[in-house]
């Protein structure tokens, strides 16, 4: 499934990508007049492609979906994306009619959630080398629990009533 230029898409194709931008648009948590802004065209422009009472301009609408983190240019979605597509397309047209928008809406959210959710390059070092000092000086993490309130102990110190049987009885 190869990305059409946005250049190229019919009038109707446009009018549909227009009434797309409502659901994405709200999945961004955006204000028509934020989106407006961010793509230099006003907030009839956002509230007509909305409504499909327009067939939005191609320069117009491709800025609109930029903003809104849709690629417009033209080119192949890496294999992986292609299998992610497909599965999504597949699942799409299997959802009833009457709850697709509902669905698929739902499905934008989570997907945009986790792209602001990323962590950026510095937190990911951070997190690795705490994981390495972690692992180079074998500590357990004390979730800020004194020893004796984590229970820990080395195998020198384990006693013959610390094993149970599964009712918990000493054995």
């Amino acid at each position: 499934m190869s990305k059409k230029n946005f250049l190229d898409l019919s009038q109707e194709e446009r009018r549909e990508w227009g009434i797309r931008v409502k659901g994405l648009r709200q999945a961004q948590g955006m204000k028509q007049e934020d989106l407006a802004e961010l793509a230099s065209v006003t907030r009839q422009t956002i509230s007509n492609m909305e409504s499909g009472s327009v067939v939005p301009q191609a320069e117009k609408l491709r800025r609109v979906l930029e903003v809104l983190g849709v690629e417009t240019g033209g080119g192949e979605f890496e294999e992986q994306t292609e299998q992610w597509l497909t599965i999504m397309g597949t699942l799409i047209e299997a959802t009833p009619v009457s709850r697709r928008d509902g669905s698929v809406n739902a499905a934008i959210r989570v997907l945009s959630d986790g792209v602001r959710a990323t962590p950026s390059d510095a937190e990911l070092d951070d997190v690795l080398r705490r994981a390495e000092d972690a692992r180079t000086e074998k500590k357990r993490p004390d979730f800020g629990l004194a020893a004796e309130e984590r229970g820990d102990r080395t195998p020198g110190e384990m006693e013959d009533d610390d094993v149970t049987d599964r009712d918990g009885e000493s054995v």
